[in-house]
């Protein structure tokens, strides 16, 4: 089974706050090299890794265990409610696009997790990583 672990705060308005997320293990749906779940599941986990980190240049904490299948983002404080910021710093606005994006992470894991017949699992943790 492949699970996740989402980690946020409750922002403002009960927004969640993600500070990052890690996932890890093997669906299980086919064997190794042929399994479509798993496939998308990296390729997603690289898409937002690499939005984050390359696209909106935040210095997140990213670590990748092949050995185990698993993939842990923990972002800067900054990122995740620890420090404020002005409005006008362009960091400030990458703050939103970088939940947004997680959120949205979280959400379509969740949708996976509905369609799989048991292979994926999505838990919310509070805090962070």
């Amino acid at each position: 089974m492949t699970e996740f672990t989402f980690y946020a705060d409750s922002g403002p308005g009960g927004n969640l706050r993600f500070s990052g997320f890690s996932v890890s293990g093997h669906t299980g749906s086919a064997p190794a090299g042929e399994d479509l779940i798993c496939a998308a599941i990296s390729k997603a986990a690289e898409l937002v890794c690499n939005t984050i980190t390359d696209v909106y240049g935040v210095g997140a904490g990213i670590t990748a265990d092949g050995a185990s299948v698993s993939l842990t983002l923990s972002l800067p404080d900054e990122f995740s409610g620890g420090a404020s910021a002005d409005r006008a710093d362009y960091r400030f606005i990458n703050q939103y696009a970088v939940n947004g994006l997680l959120d949205g992470f979280y959400r379509w894991a969740l949708a996976l997790a509905g369609d799989s017949g048991g292979c994926v699992a999505v838990r919310l943790a509070e805090g962070k990583i």
